[in-house]
């Protein structure tokens, strides 16, 4: 039997919404009621875009973005984004934009300048085990290393590259796109600490066991969405944060 989802397709981002509450993912996606997003979000977002510009101009033409360069982007995309921003009252806009033109820099002179692009921001769609699956590899470098990038305000654990469905995902895109098995996937992660930027690179492979678990992922979730499964997860930790809480809740 044929699955019906929302978008015609899932996606990592879909994934982890019902994973985290089945409710807020009907709200978002059934619904297509309007999410709000915090200025964490914009910072990953700018951060991302200054990344994916510096790969694309080495991948395409061989320049080499200096520093200053690489903050132009992020600024231009801050700018862009932060109006769209749900800012708390106590958050100084200013402060947070230097704190990411910081990471960004760090992340750049230490990693970001010599990566060595094959694949940036490729867009894939393939079908998983019945259900359309879509999505963008941030980066496959030419040695076959999958990256993904991101930005955080607390040090990540060693495991999460362990358990990151978005490098599983990636890891089975690249496979498809190219006809090869990728070398080992990792996640870069820049950690906005008091003291200044901080910098984690995490890397492991993807087996076989793996692969087949992110499958059985991508079809459960999609089984459930087309069956109309949509619960509220009242003891998960994204009510604290969901747009839709008022809603859900009857207040």
């Amino acid at each position: 039997m044929p699955v019906k989802l929302p978008r015609g397709y899932l996606s990592v981002s879909q994934i982890r919404t019902y994973q985290r509450c089945p409710k807020q993912y009907e709200y978002q996606y059934v619904y297509g009621m309007k999410t709000t997003f915090g200025s964490s979000f914009l910072l990953g977002r700018a951060f991302h875009k200054a990344i994916e510009e510096a790969n694309r101009a080495k991948m395409e033409t061989g320049e080499i973005f200096e520093t200053e360069q690489v903050a132009d982007v992020f600024s231009d995309a801050w700018e862009t984004e932060k109006e769209e921003v749900e800012w708390k009252e106590d958050e100084d806009k200013g402060q947070l934009k230097d704190s990411g033109l910081k990471m960004t820099m760090a992340y750049y002179e230490e990693h970001g300048r010599n990566l060595s692009p094959f694949l940036v921001e490729t867009g894939f769609m393939m079908e998983v085990e019945g259900i359309p699956f879509q999505g963008f590899i941030d980066l496959a470098e030419t040695d076959g290393t999958i990256r993904d990038f991101k930005t955080a305000s607390k040090s990540p654990t060693a495991d999460v590259v362990d358990s990151s469905i978005q490098l599983a995902a990636y890891a089975l895109a690249y496979r498809e796109l190219t006809g090869q098995k990728e070398v080992k996937v990792g996640l870069d992660y820049v950690v906005n600490l008091k003291k200044g930027p901080k910098i984690t690179r995490l890397e492991t492979e993807i087996d076989k066991g793996r692969m087949e678990r992110l499958k059985a992922t991508i079809q459960g979730v999609g089984q459930a969405i087309s069956a109309g499964v949509f619960y509220p997860n009242e003891e998960g930790f994204a009510c604290g944060y969901c747009s839709f809480r008022e809603l859900c809740k009857g207040k």
